[in-house]
């Protein structure tokens, strides 16, 4: 995973250098994209943490009847 990441920071250098008006429009785009989508996102990781936490404890209890 670090190679990606390492990459990817050599990539985005090399875009900055080569032509610094779009690279800053680019990532401006990029993060407002990035801030519409977390809302959606936070809300669907903490749904699922809800539900695994009640059914994680209902089978819990499921399966110690047995």
């Amino acid at each position: 995973m670090k190679i990606v990441d390492m990459i990817t920071l050599f990539l985005l250098a090399v875009s900055y250098f080569k032509d610094k008006k779009i690279h800053d429009k680019n990532i401006k785009k990029g993060l407002k994209a990035f801030e519409n989508i977390l809302p959606k996102f936070f809300g669907v990781t903490v749904l699922v943490g809800v539900l695994l936490a009640i059914f994680t404890q209902n089978f819990k209890y499921f399966y110690e009847s047995f």
